[in-house]
């Protein structure tokens, strides 16, 4: 499965609360693949958007270097 990839909501989910479907997904062995593989590069971006509300800019080109370096760093 790729990033880009739209899901469909499964009929069997349809209504639940995010944390029912949050449950239901970790049981599915491809999701927590997916989602562990996309951990490092959510990280990088809460810690950038951590230190952009704390005043402490980042210019852009500093903060696509540190996820590339992430990024990379996981493959």
């Amino acid at each position: 499965m790729t990033r880009k990839q739209k899901l469909k909501i499964p009929a069997h989910c349809k209504g639940m609360t995010f944390e029912e479907f949050q449950k239901e997904a970790f049981k599915d062995p491809k999701f927590v693949e997916e989602y562990e593989a996309l951990r490092p590069e959510f990280e990088a971006l809460e810690q950038s958007i951590k230190a952009r509300k704390k005043g402490k800019h980042v210019c852009t080109k500093a903060m696509i270097d540190t996820l590339v370096l992430t990024l990379d760093s996981t493959q």
